[in-house]
């Protein structure tokens, strides 16, 4: 008699364990997946099936947040129900419904589709909930670096393109500076990144610039060191012409030469044949010189030379 109780209370303990899994949702673990802006996604949800299930009970319905992404029963889709920002961009693979397969995919991933989602399922064999995350993300290309140097200061730009989102750029640096960095999204909704950092030289030193992608854990690490304008040599017989014009100029040369100083902006006591010449003096308007006779033309009749190098001895 207690032999055939014990089976019968074991029996209901198994039944109800059994209504239970079927009454509880089936938690399982929350994935993450990273999606470029712009490009598709699949969304992977699955739930069990049995033979002679019958599907016209199947119901699928996933969610991002309380918005209906997409909705199934009956069937057939129910677009009515759907999100206005996911019209046209949801499909779920209909042939592979009956494989227990309920995944959505995602097209034109947009920033605004970051975040939770959750595939929850009802059939014969019970409820079902899935939820991941969506990370819309990209990595940057490898970025450049570029020196530009002027009159009186010197350029160092950082650039990189097709990432998401907008990254962390630091720079390091032994003297003050001032850096600005612009951010450009592309058709794709993807950044294209211009970082530039302006210095003023007295003496050498090492630059060095971090981009980081926190999301993505992308890193890179640039350096380079810079030196004072110090520039090449003029060949010797255009030195020599220049000191000859500059101890002893003609009404014409003088004149270029004032031109040429006015450019520059200030110039020590002597003039001599070696040094630097900023290439952004090419540009007469960065200069407040009147008059419409760019550096090219009117300044290399005075030297010789478009290009010329100097070196300012107080």
């Amino acid at each position: 008699m207690y032999l055939q109780l014990w089976w019968i209370i074991a029996e209901v303990m198994v039944q109800c364990a059994l209504l239970q899994s079927r009454v509880n949702p089936h938690q399982l673990p929350v994935n993450s997946i990273v999606a470029p802006p712009g490009l598709s996604v699949v969304l992977g949800c699955s739930f069990p099936v049995e033979v002679n299930m019958d599907f016209g009970k199947l119901v699928i319905n996933w969610q991002h947040g309380k918005t209906v992404v997409h909705s199934y029963y009956h069937r057939q889709d129910q677009p009515e129900r759907q999100n206005y920002i996911y019209k046209g961009r949801t499909q779920l693979f209909h042939d592979q419904l009956q494989a227990g397969n309920a995944s959505l995919m995602l097209s034109e991933i947009q920033t605004v589709h970051n975040g939770e989602y959750k595939c929850s399922v009802t059939s014969e064999t019970g409820n079902y909930d899935q939820k991941l995350q969506l990370l819309v993300a990209a990595q940057y290309d490898e970025p450049e670096i570029a020196i530009q140097y002027f009159c009186k200061s010197v350029v160092v730009s950082l650039s990189s393109c097709n990432g998401f989102p907008e990254p962390a750029v630091t720079w390091s640096t032994t003297s003050m500076g001032d850096n600005v960095t612009t951010m450009t999204l592309d058709n794709r909704g993807r950044y294209r990144l211009q970082s530039n950092m302006t210095l003023h030289l007295t003496s050498p030193q090492t630059v060095e610039v971090e981009m980081r992608l926190e999301v993505l854990s992308q890193i890179f690490t640039k350096a380079v060191t810079l030196h004072p304008q110090s520039g090449e040599r003029l060949p010797g017989d255009v030195g020599s012409w220049l000191a000859e014009r500059v101890a002893n100029p003609s009404p014409a040369s003088f004149q270029d030469l004032i031109f040429c100083r006015k450019l520059i902006g200030s110039l020590p006591k002597v003039l001599v044949a070696d040094g630097v010449w900023p290439a952004d003096l090419e540009d007469s308007s960065q200069t407040g010189v009147e008059g419409p006779v760019p550096l090219s033309s009117r300044c290399s009749s005075a030297v010789g030379r478009l290009l010329l190098l100097y070196i300012f001895v107080p």
